[in-house]
């Protein structure tokens, strides 16, 4: 187990991650090692959008920067939280847009429900902020 939460913002000095990134090696025997990295980032409430939003944002790219030290094509690795932020939303770019990594939802059939938040005012803005995704080593064995 990795801990990352005393990993620093270089812009503001600050931690990146109120609640960890906590990254796990599972030997799984006889065949590869699982990673995972288990993250909650910024809530939508308690601040400005804006404040919030680079927040995230700067979460999002801290991930992608430990993401560096695995090659996504080969090794088994999770990615895998609540996000709080919506599939389109620039903040989370730097992690969704990344190559070798794929959301699980993907893997859903055409037609299924594809969300993880609850809207009851207003059932079609169901959507998704919370995330399960996977390297393309991993994605075949979904």
């Amino acid at each position: 187990m990795r801990s990352h939460v005393d990993d620093l913002d270089p812009t503001s000095g600050r931690p990146v991650f109120s609640r960890d990134c906590a990254e796990f090696e599972i030997d799984i025997p006889g065949t590869h090692h699982l990673w995972g990295l288990v993250n909650h980032f910024k809530s939508r409430g308690y601040g400005s959008k804006t404040t919030n939003d680079s927040k995230r944002k700067r979460q999002a790219e801290t991930v992608a920067t430990i993401l560096r030290r695995f090659d996504l094509e080969k090794q088994w690795v999770v990615v895998a939280g609540d996000f709080n932020e919506l599939p389109q939303s620039d903040s989370l770019a730097p992690l969704l847009k990344l190559p070798g990594l794929r959301n699980a939802f993907d893997k859903l059939p055409p037609g299924a429900d594809r969300w993880t938040h609850r809207d009851d005012a207003v059932p079609s803005k169901n959507d998704q902020i919370d995330y399960l995704l996977v390297s393309e080593g991993l994605w075949p064995r979904l």
